[in-house]
């Protein structure tokens, strides 16, 4: 599924709360979400680096929304060292 090193962007939604949910607590890798609820599920996991897109909260949805959210991806792709 997800591999260690691996840079992944989960949505929101039932289905990418349970892959959160799923990935083992030792995994290192980077997930990229405009979910709260998804980077909660994650904050047990103390090797995954979580970065959370900003935006304007859509209560129905629980997932940001807007032009920061779209901006903010290109920002979060890891540099190489």
């Amino acid at each position: 599924m997800i591999e260690p090193g691996n840079t992944v962007i989960l949505d929101g939604g039932t289905t990418a709360l349970a892959v959160a949910h799923a990935l083992p607590r030792d995994l290192d890798a980077t997930i990229v979400t405009h979910s709260p609820t998804v980077a909660a599920a994650l904050v047990d996991h103390p090797t995954v680096q979580v970065h959370v897109l900003g935006g304007r909260l859509c209560k129905h949805s629980a997932v940001a929304s807007g032009a920061a959210a779209v901006r903010r991806p290109r920002r979060s792709t890891p540099t190489s060292s």
